[in-house]
């Protein structure tokens, strides 16, 4: 079963298996990482999204608003947490109508090699993969891949979470800042 580990498991978890990582703290490992356990004990280290406070724009276009939404949708988009949102719908068409978007497949594949040398454990994962480039992956059972989706919904609910409480806090330090684009 995938699953998430909660601040106890992962502390627990960094003192036990995360030898290679000698220039973290146990303290700020477990505030900067979320950790996904899979059945065969693989699991999957995820960075936790910083927030961006500065909504950089092209000063071509009108500026955006630093409403909550705006600031939301912007931090989504730079974490890249929007990505997943786009995989998951992508997702939903392609079991409702049996086809695949391009040469993707849609599945969670996760790398057969080694991360670290010392971690034979710790892999990564796509969501986006060519058909014709997998030969260096393995892909979960739908059971496992179900769960591994809900592991990851979580984690965009929280950080949404954390956006809402950082605008509540901080949203008179939200700015806009104008770039050159075309110049």
């Amino acid at each position: 079963m995938a699953r998430l580990l909660n601040k106890v498991e992962k502390t627990e978890f960094f003192k036990n298996q995360m030898k290679g990582h000698h220039f973290y703290s146990v303290k700020k490992y477990v505030n900067n990482y979320d950790i996904i356990v899979l059945n065969n004990d693989d699991f999957i280290e995820i960075d936790k999204p910083s927030i961006k406070r500065k909504l950089y724009y092209n000063d071509e276009t009108p500026a955006p608003s630093t409403a909550l939404n705006s600031f939301i949708e912007y931090n989504l988009f730079m974490s890249g947490c929007d990505r997943f949102e786009k995989w998951k719908k992508e997702n939903k068409s392609y079991q409702k109508n049996g086809f695949c978007v391009g040469n993707l497949l849609h599945a969670v594949g996760i790398s057969k090699d080694q991360t670290y040398p010392d971690e034979p454990n710790h892999k990564s994962y796509r969501l986006y993969y060519d058909f014709d480039k997998m030969d260096d992956l393995y892909f979960l059972d739908e059971q496992e891949n179900n769960e591994f989706i809900k592991c990851l919904e979580e984690l965009n609910n929280a950080f949404i979470k954390r956006l809402k409480t950082y605008y509540k806090r901080y949203s008179d330090k939200i700015i806009t800042v104008g770039y050159w684009a075309n110049r």
